[in-house]
């Protein structure tokens, strides 16, 4: 068996497939678009809660062709502990949420309710199922927030 992490897309039949990559002695996942030489792994179809998109630990199976590719026959989400990062100076005022390769950003000055409303960015971590610690990471995020915001208005009037 082998293990690797990799996202998952959904095919037109309803299929979950991703690709690997070899590397060395081992697999990695790897976009469809990548140039390099990659083998297809598709989800087992007793796999239904995967997530497109999600990154996941998986384990691998060759198919009984073993050019063809591999199954995923067992998945987990991989989690990521998030850190929240306050900025504020003259004439910068945000917060930072980072887990994995992403970031999601609060600024209370932009014209954009994806940047600017509390209430959306709350909900939008609550629901990742990719962050380590969901609730705490939403309470972090909210006082850091509610600081910046305070800090921004006070520099505005």
């Amino acid at each position: 068996m082998i293990k690797t992490n990799l996202k998952f897309k959904k095919g037109d039949n309803g299929q979950y497939y991703g690709f690997v990559t070899r590397v060395g002695a081992s697999l990695r996942g790897c976009l469809e678009t990548d140039s390099c030489q990659k083998s297809i792994v598709f989800a087992d179809k007793a796999l239904t809660a995967i997530i497109p998109n999600v990154l996941y630990r998986t384990t691998l199976i060759p198919m009984n062709d073993k050019k063809h590719g591999f199954i995923a026959v067992n998945v987990d989400v991989v989690k990521f502990k998030a850190r929240v990062e306050t900025f504020i100076s003259d004439d910068t005022f945000k917060v930072e949420v980072k887990f994995g390769n992403k970031t999601i950003s609060y600024n209370p000055a932009s014209k954009s309710k994806m940047y600017s409303s509390i209430s959306h960015i709350a909900d939008l971590l609550s629901n990742r199922v990719d962050i380590m610690y969901p609730g705490e990471t939403v309470n972090d995020f909210l006082e850091a927030a509610s600081i910046v915001l305070a800090y921004y208005k006070d520099s505005i009037s």
